[in-house]
C-alpha cells in the first residue's frame, strides 16, 4: 500500500498545495476526513476529488464514504461549497430570500430562493427550494435550525446549477445515501436458518397426478418501503431533468432501469434528491 501511495500523484499533490509531508499527510486524512475508505482505491479517489475541485480536507470542507458498491460519494460541507463559489471567476454575488408563510408547519418558512448572478450571463439563476421537501426531522441540524439548514439547502443547490459542480454532494445528501445504503445492505441479507431448530419432519408421500405447467410469471418487484414523493417534488424534478435536455420519457426509462419502478409517483422520498442530482450534474457533464 505504501509503494501504491507513493507511486500515485494525487496524494503529493494535495500534500504540495496544503504545505504538509505526504506521509504526514496520508496519515492524518485517513484518521480523519477519509476514515471511512476502507481501500487504498477508495481514499485516493477521495483524495483526486479534492483535488480536481480544490478543497481542503483537513479544514472540513470535505470528507468521503464509500457506498455499498465500493466508489467513494464525496460529500463536501457549506463551507467547501461557499469556497468553490466564491473561486469562479464569473461569479457575481449571490441573494437569499427566505419566502414566510404564518401557516408554514417549520418555522413559518415556506422557502428559500437562492439568486446567482453571473458576469458572463444576461440573466440569473434562480433556484427555490421548500421546507416541506427539505426538512428532515430526524436530524438534530434541521431540527435546531431549519432556517439556516433551508438556506444552505438553497445555496448549494444554486451553486450547482450555476457553476456545473457535479459528483460530489452535501451533508444532507450524504446523510440519505447512507442511511438508504444501509437499509438496502440490510434487506438483501439472505435468511439464515437458526442452528438450534430442528429440520421439519418429511411428509409421508402420496403420489399426485402430474402438475399442470403454469404459465410463466415475471419475477417480483423487490419491495419497496416508505414515503412517496409529492406532487411539488415531481414537478421540481421534471422541471430539472427539462432543464438539462431530458424529456418525460427520458426520466421514466432511467427510473425502469435504475429504481425499477414505472412512475414519478412511486419515487420514494430517500430516493428522491439522488434522482435530481442525476439530472442535475448532466449540466457539467
Amino acid at each position: 500500500m505504501a509503494n501504491e501511495i507513493t507511486e500515485s500523484k494525487a496524494l503529493p499533490e494535495l500534500a504540495s498545495r496544503l504545505k504538509v509531508n505526504p506521509a504526514t499527510l496520508d496519515k492524518t486524512l485517513r484518521a480523519t476526513a477519509f476514515k471511512e475508505c476502507k481501500t487504498n482505491e477508495q481514499f485516493i479517489s477521495a483524495v483526486i476529488v479534492a483535488n480536481t475541485y480544490g478543497l481542503n480536507p483537513i479544514l472540513k470542507e470535505m470528507y468521503a464514504f464509500p457506498s455499498r458498491g465500493g466508489a467513494v460519494i464525496p460529500i463536501v460541507s457549506i463551507d467547501g461549497w461557499i469556497s468553490l463559489v466564491n473561486r469562479q471567476k464569473d461569479f457575481d454575488g449571490c441573494d437569499l430570500i427566505e419566502n414566510e408563510d404564518p401557516k408554514a408547519a417549520v418555522a413559518g418558512l415556506k422557502s428559500v430562493t437562492a439568486t446567482f448572478y453571473l458576469k458572463n450571463k444576461s440573466h440569473p439563476i434562480v433556484v427555490t427550494e421548500y421546507m416541506d421537501e427539505c426538512y428532515n426531522g430526524n436530524k438534530e441540524p434541521w431540527k435546531k435550525w431549519p432556517r439556516r439548514m433551508l438556506r444552505h439547502k438553497a445555496y448549494i443547490q444554486g451553486a450547482r446549477i450555476a457553476f456545473g459542480f457535479s459528483g460530489i454532494y452535501d451533508p444532507d445528501e450524504g446523510d440519505r445515501i447512507k442511511e438508504a445504503t444501509d437499509v438496502e445492505e440490510y434487506t438483501m441479507k439472505p435468511d439464515v436458518a437458526s442452528p438450534n431448530v430442528e429440520p421439519p419432519m418429511e411428509a409421508e408421500y402420496h403420489e399426485e397426478p402430474p402438475p399442470q405447467e403454469a404459465p410463466p410469471q415475471e419475477e417480483p418487484k423487490p419491495e419497496r418501503t416508505g414515503r412517496v414523493i409529492t406532487e411539488k417534488q415531481r414537478k421540481r424534478l421534471y422541471a430539472i431533468s427539462n432543464s438539462t435536455g431530458y424529456s418525460q420519457d427520458d426520466v421514466k426509462a432511467y427510473l425502469a432501469q435504475y429504481h425499477q419502478i414505472d412512475s414519478t409517483t412511486d419515487i420514494l422520498m430517500d430516493d428522491y434528491e439522488e434522482i435530481c442530482n442525476h439530472f442535475e450534474i448532466q449540466r457539467g457533464a
